[in-house]
């Protein structure tokens, strides 16, 4: 049985950086999520693009996740979904280059055959891995779980 692979987008990984987000409970979502994930086996991705993009995270979260180029095959993807993806609606304005890192980001966990990319509170990734018919499937990070209090 392959590996089922999960990609994170830039914004994830600034929220597990410590960075701003408005995302109630990010960082501990986020980490829940990866965590969750890597407990039933599967691996998680930053897609090239995403890390180029990012700033520093925890040395011991990085040596648990891998990074998968963008290579010839994503720039295939990439390539045909550009002029789909360029005319979705945002929810804030996106210059040219943050579209081509977008694209690239998406591209690349197509490429991976990432089961799922998570991605901030932008919902552009979802409506364009639709409109490309990807299938990846693109989600928001899971809501956090209650703490379980030990019974004694």
């Amino acid at each position: 049985m392959a590996e089922r692979k999960i990609a994170i987008d830039t914004e994830i990984l600034i929220i597990l950086a410590g960075g701003p987000t408005g995302i109630t409970d990010g960082a501990a979502r986020a980490r829940q999520a990866i965590k969750d994930h890597m407990a039933a086996g599967e691996h998680v991705y930053i897609p090239a693009p995403a890390y180029a993009e990012c700033c520093h995270i925890q040395e011991e979260l990085m040596e648990q996740m891998r990074i998968p180029p963008f290579n010839a095959a994503a720039a295939l993807i990439a390539n045909r979904i550009a002029s789909l993806v360029k005319k979705l609606p945002r929810s804030r304005r996106q210059t040219r280059q943050e579209l081509k890192v977008d694209t690239m980001i998406l591209a690349t966990a197509e490429s991976i055959k990432a089961a799922v990319l998570y991605v901030g509170e932008d919902d552009w990734f979802r409506k364009a891995a639709e409109a490309a018919a990807l299938k990846v499937d693109v989600r928001e990070l899971p809501e956090l779980r209650p703490e379980q209090l030990p019974l004694r």
